[in-house]
């Protein structure tokens, strides 16, 4: 296999930096070099059909600290074994002229759980949760400026010093160029619109959050503007989706933190949030090219519990998961585009259930490529950080903020999950949003295991 410049130039780089990595995490604190990875997670400099830099660098840094033995805790590993298990029996199913395809996207896919494991090692040692809240908003305010680039841009290819690497993001992607420019949608550093609006709108409870446990007023007013411009580029992308999520997920924040809110707060907190939305939707629908969010949240349609937008796609799915339900497809889909089972009439041609057009549900997804056994092995991870957090729910100490983060992690999965009914996070394009998720929920079993141990007696000390 001959690589172009461009690709040699990239190997090169992404050798360095991997044996800089390795080498400080095993000799060095790991601190700031798990900070940098997560800070990393939606600027995927470097990618490939074999991959990203960013994956790279997860398993590296996890090698790294297994044998500097600074890496000791492996939480719910039996049940990542169980997905593991799904994804090498899904093989079967194929060729094996057609296995390094998907080897290639299974090795993507285990980062995700080698950063699971990497960012619970290391907040259910770190003293202080506030960090990793930090972050997160270091990490926001740079999503933010990406987005509003962006914008300003528009829907023209650019590229930062000229280099292809540094396109912006949904500007290089082909797959989805003509429906951002024809639907007028914005994204953002991750990978589709949809990604982006529901990245936003987990940030948004995240920052109601903070609110709810920030007495400096300048803090409280900083974390409101950010909440305002997170909907602005929520309304920018025009996903419907995600705005539904959050304000299922915003309902449930009340409902779970009504005792720490009181009625007089959470009336005012959706005062603002509804003023705030309604002037960014009056900026965003009346001074830029945007402007097709309320439109097209109007005229959704269903077909009893499918949306418009769905149906095609949900039906060949199902019709696929039908043809082999136990072990599905194989562990990546092969993705085929929706105008390619249409002819020029728009009647559905015949269909090759090997190929079809990625079905926008994580559950029809996880049907199609790894069967029943894939969605039992996903299912069992996901229920396991439920009862982790809500066994944590009970627990109290001196830190009222970190008493409250297991509340917060279940809002969180529960929105996630939800928004995963209409699009599926585990395609092979969207390492990016898979790294952000697992980095999530490792954090917050985390914190959920640390709250435990406090009352249990270990050793732990946390700053309040």
């Amino acid at each position: 296999m001959e690589l172009s410049p461009g690709q040699y130039a990239q190997l090169i780089i992404t050798c360095v930096i991997a044996v800089i990595v390795f080498a400080s995490a095993y000799l060095y604190n790991e601190k700031y070099l798990i900070i940098t990875i997560i800070c990393l997670i939606p600027f995927q400099l470097i990618t490939s059909r074999f991959g990203s830099l960013n994956m790279v660098l997860t398993y590296l840094l996890g090698f790294s600290l297994i044998l500097s033995k600074k890496f000791t805790k492996f939480p719910l590993l039996w049940a990542i074994f169980f997905i593991i298990f799904s994804y090498i029996t899904s093989l079967s199913q194929l060729e094996s002229s057609k296995y390094a395809f998907h080897i290639i996207y299974m090795i993507s896919i285990f980062s995700n759980f080698f950063l699971f494991l990497i960012v619970y090692n290391f907040f259910i040692k770190e003293n202080d949760p506030r960090l990793f809240f930090k972050i997160l908003i270091g990490l926001n305010i740079c999503v933010l400026i990406y987005a509003f680039i962006q914008m300003a841009i528009g829907f023209e290819e650019y590229a930062f010093f000229n280099i292809g690497e540094l396109a912006l993001e949904t500007n290089k992607s082909p797959d989805i160029e003509w429906m951002i420019e024809e639907k007028r949608l914005t994204g953002g550093p991750f990978a589709a619109p949809g990604i982006n609006a529901i990245y936003l709108a987990i940030q948004i409870i995240i920052l109601s959050f903070l609110i709810l446990h920030e007495k400096n007023k300048t803090k409280i007013a900083f974390f409101i503007g950010l909440c305002g411009l997170n909907f602005m580029i929520i309304i920018a992308t025009g996903n419907r989706g995600a705005f539904i999520s959050l304000i299922c997920g915003l309902i449930f924040f009340f409902i779970l933190f009504r005792k720490q809110l009181g009625f007089a707060k959470i009336i005012l907190m959706t005062s603002v949030f509804l003023i705030i939305f309604s002037a960014v939707s009056v900026i965003i629908i009346s001074y830029t090219q945007y402007d097709t969010f309320l439109e097209r949240l109007t005229q959704t349609e269903f077909h009893g519990l499918t949306p418009d937008t769905r149906q095609k796609v949900w039906d060949i799915a199902i019709k696929a998961i039908k043809e082999k339900p136990i072990l599905g497809w194989g562990p990546n889909k092969i993705s085929m585009g929706r105008k390619q089972f249409e002819d020029e009439q728009g009647h559905q041609r015949k269909i090759d259930y090997s190929a079809i057009p990625s079905p926008h549900s994580l559950y029809l997804y996880l049907l199609y490529t790894l069967g029943i056994v894939g969605l039992t092995a996903y299912s069992i991870f996901f229920l396991s950080l439920y009862i982790r957090y809500f066994r944590a729910y009970k627990y109290e100490s001196e830190n009222n903020f970190l008493n409250n983060l297991p509340r917060l992690g279940i809002i969180l999965l529960t929105v996630f999950l939800i928004d995963q009914i209409k699009l599926e996070f585990l395609r092979f394009r969207l390492t990016d949003f898979q790294h952000f998720i697992f980095m999530l929920f490792g954090a917050f079993l985390a914190f959920s295991d640390k709250l435990r141990n406090l009352k249990s007696g270990t050793n732990y000390k946390v700053q309040l």
